[in-house]
């Protein structure tokens, strides 16, 4: 479970990292949510929406279901 600030701190920062880097958002059951593009999240009062690439990729993320946001590991970015 992450707090509000932290959670935001955290997507903010790869969101905006230049240039850049796909990460992975990890919730508490084991559900991840990879984040290709920063136009894919959008944070709002310690949330986040995601639309990803296909109409079925749409969450609504509350940071209090997040266990860690991580860069997506190199093998993983390459994979897809």
């Amino acid at each position: 479970m992450m707090k509000p600030e932290a959670f935001e701190q955290a997507v903010n920062s790869f969101r905006h990292s230049q240039p850049f880097r796909p990460f992975v958002i990890e919730l508490d059951d084991g559900e991840r949510i990879v984040v290709r593009d920063p136009k894919e999240l959008s944070c709002c009062f310690g949330g986040a929406d995601y639309e990803g690439p296909t109409d079925d990729d749409f969450a609504f993320i509350e940071c209090y279901d997040v266990s860690q946001v991580v860069e997506l590991p190199a093998s993983e970015a390459r994979a897809s």
